[in-house]
Order: structure tokens, then sequence, then C-alpha cells
């Protein structure tokens, strides 16, 4: 087994301490939020107090998310999209609405790691069309959903 280069471990460890400060940041600012809160007796602070934590936490969480399938879980290499990620549709459906229908599609992306073999797979759905009320139809490339799901 090849060990990941170290450009993988760089941009992998690099990518870890920038989520743990993000982390660190929301707990501060939701610290002083929660402070000036108390202090000001003001409730609609504690609601937006509230939001602003939900939202930081929910933009956080994406990047950890981009994070874990961008490298290897194994050894932490990581994965190049043109060499080492595999795609392909599964199935499409197609949902109507009121206002509208969207034609969505099951992809299942295979990620094999450069340096230990490991491979990962899974299932991602994407909306590929949408037609609104009005008739007016909106296509998305697949290939690009695929390829910017990665980054």
């Amino acid at each position: 087994m090849e060990f990941p280069s170290e450009n993988d471990k760089k941009a992998y460890k690099k990518a870890k301490n920038k989520l743990r400060r993000d982390k660190l940041i929301l707990l501060i600012i939701m610290v002083v939020l929660c402070i000036i809160t108390v202090r000001t007796e003001l409730p609609f602070l504690y609601i937006v107090s509230i939001i602003a934590f939900f939202s930081f936490w929910w933009i956080i969480s994406g990047f950890e998310k981009a994070l874990k399938r961008s490298f290897c879980p194994k050894c932490h290499a990581h994965y190049d999209y043109e060499e080492d990620i595999g795609w392909q549709v599964v199935d499409e459906t197609v949902s109507s609405y009121e206002t509208g229908a969207n034609k969505k599609a099951n992809v299942e992306f295979i990620c094999s790691c450069p340096n230990c073999g490991h491979e990962k797979t899974f299932t991602k759905k994407f909306t590929v069309a949408t037609v609104s009320s009005s008739g007016n139809v909106k296509h998305f490339d697949i290939r690009t959903l695929a390829k910017k799901y990665f980054f």
C-alpha cells in the first residue's frame, strides 16, 4: 500500500484545520450572542441567535460533507475527479406538482482510492430538469452537476 503524497496529506490536514477553526469561530459568535441576549433581555435576539447558530452550523456541515467525499476514508488521499471517480445514472423519476414538474436522476458514484485501492460507493439524487407552471423547461447537465458535487 502506498501512502498518500505529501500534497494530499497537507490538503487534508489544511481542510480539517479550517473546519475546526470555523467551528471554534461559530462557538465564539454564539457565546457572544448569548451574552448580549442575556444582558439586554431583548426577546428577538434569542430568535436571531438561534437562527444564526443553525445557519452557520448548516454551512459548516456542508463543508464537512464535501471534505469527506473528496478524500479516501482509509488513507486520506485526495480523489482526482477525472481518474478516480466514476458515475452512472441509475434511474430517473418525474414528479408533478401544482406549480410544475421536476425530473430527478439518481446517480451512483464509485470512488477508487489511487493509493490504497479502497472503493467507496454511494448514490446522490440530482434535479436534471424543471418545468414551471407557465410551461418553461429548464435543463441541467448531469455531467456538470456530478462534477460540481465534488468541488
